[in-house]
């Protein structure tokens, strides 16, 4: 007996659930079936919308060389809601789907037309805590919208850049190669800084050897020697041990009363979230630095390296209009359910984001 289209698909899908009811994973039934794990998870998600009669609707209606533009309507949806890593998968969608096939070179056009670029995926924490998250946005704010000229919040973190040599984009002639010289030397570079939320070059470093609690304290002795007329600073940072530590909790409590009474009547630490570099604002100065110096740059020895870390810090000015575009209150929330939250200026925006199904 030979299986027409619209039969073999349904075919395939009813499988699928059957086995999914049975409880084999997506990764046994793509194998036993021979079909992909795209596959098995659209059927899935078929299912789940639309119950058995999505598994038996299909859409092909007769010979159709290109997509109506309701069917790109459709298309656009799925790519944004799910990942697909290969023009291959896309093209197996669509004839899947509609009875369509596209060519490579055609497909590509497609996508381009519809807004698609190929790029390099985003890492979000695993572990993010959606609630922890959202409680610390709601808390930030409050912070924000209640400020007074006799305050100011700083964003806290260590950065631990190695002398060796990053690979870079760049502009590089069709069919050649451009090489970088690499260092061997695992050396790196302590830092431990802070940086103004709202003046993003207002920006503070110790370089000690090592990022701990005396560090810590160095940096917001210089926090406060440089805020005479700030009656309140909020302090922001993640968990790390040594911001807990006893001696900083100690330092901060008895500091001199007259420094204390005319510099900080209350300095507040605020704690971000376990697993939330995407809080932190001075993450983005991190990476606009190694943008700026360190990537697809050789430095031959570690101390022209460090040099060159120390002087981008020195000269921090000289950046005033850039990193005020790539950081100040321009952070992004990852939410567990797969939302992004971002953070612009003192307004909330909420963009819809979906992870890629997973088995």
């Amino acid at each position: 007996m030979r299986f027409n289209t619209r039969d073999k698909k349904v075919f395939v899908r009813c499988s699928v659930m059957l086995m999914v009811d049975k409880g084999y994973s997506y990764e046994v039934i793509s194998d036993s079936m021979g079909i992909s794990l795209k596959s098995v998870q659209r059927s899935v998600r078929r299912y789940e919308k639309q119950g058995v009669d999505g598994l038996l609707r299909f859409h092909y209606a007769g010979r159709q060389s290109r997509l109506t533009t309701e069917q790109e309507a459709v298309l656009q949806k799925e790519l944004r809601e799910h990942l697909y890593t290969s023009t291959e998968q896309i093209q197996a969608l669509i004839e899947e789907e509609w009875g369509i096939h596209y060519s490579r070179s055609g497909l590509r056009d497609l996508l381009h037309r519809l807004g698609f670029v190929y790029k390099k995926t985003k890492i979000l924490p695993g572990k993010a805590d959606a609630q922890a998250q959202q409680q610390f946005v709601t808390d930030f704010e409050e912070i924000l919208e209640g400020m007074q000229a006799n305050e100011a919040v700083y964003f806290l973190d260590g950065c631990h850049p190695t002398h060796n040599t990053r690979p870079s984009y760049g502009w590089i002639c069709k069919g050649e190669e451009h090489a970088i010289r690499a260092n061997t030397g695992r050396k790196r570079v302590n830092l431990n800084g802070a940086v103004n939320a709202l003046v993003p070059t207002d920006v503070y470093v110790d370089a000690s050897d090592t990022v701990n609690a005396q560090s810590t304290k160095s940096l917001i002795q210089q926090i406060i020697d440089q805020n005479p007329d700030k009656e309140t600073i909020y302090l922001i940072s993640d968990n790390a041990r040594y911001y807990h530590a006893k001696i900083l909790q100690e330092w901060l409590e008895d500091y001199p009363q007259i420094v204390w009474a005319c510099l900080m009547s209350m300095a507040r630490q605020v704690w971000l979230p376990p697993y939330s570099p995407n809080l932190n604002l001075i993450e983005r100065l991190w990476g606009f630095m190694q943008r700026k110096i360190l990537n697809g740059i050789y430095y031959e020895t570690y101390d022209k390296f460090k040099k060159a870390i120390h002087s981008f810090f020195q000269h921090i000015d000289h950046y005033r209009t850039e990193p005020a575009c790539l950081i100040i209150l321009n952070t992004v929330i990852y939410l567990k359910a797969g939302r992004l939250k971002s953070l612009m200026t003192l307004n909330f925006q909420i963009i819809d984001w979906k992870q890629p199904v997973n088995s």
